[in-house]
C-alpha cells in the first residue's frame, strides 16, 4: 500500500520460504509464488511474468483434476485450500492477461472462476463480485450490450445484499458504459452520484477514482473548469493518503487534459486549493484534509512543486 513494490515483491517470496521450511504443502508455496508475481504486474513486467503465473495455474488445474477423480495429491490434499489457491493464480492470470489487453483470455479465465465458485456453492454475491470483473474486457471487445447487461444484474445482486459499495463500484462501471456509447450528461450523472455514495464512507481512495473518473467525462463534455476542480481533488486525496500509483495515474490525466484543453482553445487550469475546499460541492474535502492534520498551504505547495 505504501508503493513499496519490490520489498512487497520480496516478501511474498521470503513467505513462500518460511512455507517451505515450515512443511506447507506446494499449493500454499504457490499462493504466495503468485502474489510475487502479481506485484510484477504492478511494476510494468507482465509480459516476463506469465508465462510463470501460467506454469504455476496448470499445476494447479492438474491437482483440481486428481481431486475430481477421487485423488488425493501429496502437493495439495486440502481440497478447500486447493480450491483457493486455484481461484487466487486464476485471479492472477486474468490481471496479467488484461493487462497484456488479451480481452477474451481475461473473459475466460473469469468464466472459470465462476465456475469454481458455483460448485463450491459460493453465494450469489460472491459469484456476482467475480463477474462484475468481466465488465471491462467486454467494454474493451466493444460487447456495450452485453457489459451494460452483466453490471444491471451485479448491481440487482448488490442491492439484495445491502451491499452499497459494490453498488457504488458498479454505477461507476455503468458510467463508463454510458460514456462510450456516447452519452456524456449520463455518464456525469452516475459519476457524481457514485462520488456521493462514497463521501458517506471512510473511503478516500474511492473518493480519488470518483472525482478522476468524473474529470474525465466532464473533460469529454468540454466543461474543462469543472475537470480542473475534480482532477484537483483527485490529486490531493492521492497525495495525502499517499497512494503513489494513483496519484502518477491523476497527474498523467491532467497532462493529458492540458493538452486536450490546448487544442480545443480552452481554459483548463487547476484551481487554488483554497478557492476549491470554500465550494460547498468540496465540502467532504474540506474535511478529509484538516483532519488528516495538514494545512491548505502545505498541499497547495504540495500540489505546485508535483506540477
Amino acid at each position: 500500500m505504501a508503493g513499496e513494490l519490490a520489498q512487497a515483491a520480496e516478501t511474498y517470496m521470503r513467505s513462500a520460504e518460511a512455507g517451505r521450511k515450515a512443511g506447507a504443502t506446494a499449493a500454499d508455496m504457490i499462493s504466495s509464488e503468485l502474489e510475487a508475481y502479481r506485484i510484477a504486474l504492478y511494476q510494468g513486467h507482465s509480459e516476463q511474468a506469465l508465462p510463470e503465473i501460467e506454469r504455476r495455474l496448470q499445476q494447479l488445474r492438474g491437482w483440481w483434476r486428481q481431486t475430481q477423480q477421487g485423488q488425493s495429491p501429496a502437493e495439495a490434499p486440502d481440497q478447500e485450500l486447493l480450491q483457493r489457491a486455484l481461484i487466487g493464480a486464476l485471479d492472477v492470470a486474468r490481471a496479467a492477461h488484461q493487462r497484456l489487453e488479451n480481452w477474451q483470455a481475461s473473459l475466460d479465465l473469469l468464466q472459470e472462476t465462476a465456475e469454481l465458485q458455483q460448485a463450491r456453492g459460493d453465494s450469489e454475491q460472491e459469484q456476482a463480485r467475480t463477474l462484475f470483473n468481466s465488465y471491462s474486457p467486454l467494454l474493451r471487445l466493444g460487447r456495450l450490450d452485453q457489459a451494460q447487461a452483466l453490471l444491471e444484474r451485479c448491481l440487482e445482486v448488490f442491492k439484495q445484499a445491502d451491499d452499497v459499495i459494490r453498488q457504488a463500484r458498479t454505477l461507476g462501471s455503468l458510467a463508463e458504459v454510458w460514456n462510450q456509447r456516447g452519452s456524456r450528461l449520463q455518464a456525469i450523472a452516475l459519476a457524481q452520484q457514485v462520488l456521493a455514495m462514497f463521501e458517506h464512507f471512510d473511503a478516500p481512495q474511492e473518493r480519488a477514482i470518483s472525482h478522476g473518473n468524473l474529470a474525465s467525462y466532464l473533460a469529454e463534455a468540454g466543461d474543462y473548469p469543472a475537470c480542473a476542480a475534480h482532477r484537483l481533488a483527485e490529486i490531493i486525496y492521492c497525495f495525502v493518503t499517499g497512494h503513489r500509483q494513483d496519484l502518477k495515474r491523476a497527474l498523467n490525466n491532467h497532462a493529458i487534459h492540458t493538452n486536450q484543453a490546448a487544442e480545443a482553445d480552452a481554459d483548463y487550469r487547476l484551481p487554488l486549493l483554497l478557492d476549491l475546499v470554500r465550494q460547498p460541492e468540496f465540502a467532504v474535502l474540506r474535511d478529509f484534509i484538516q483532519a488528516s492534520g495538514q494545512s491548505i498551504e502545505a498541499l497547495q505547495a504540495a500540489v505546485d512543486e508535483l506540477l
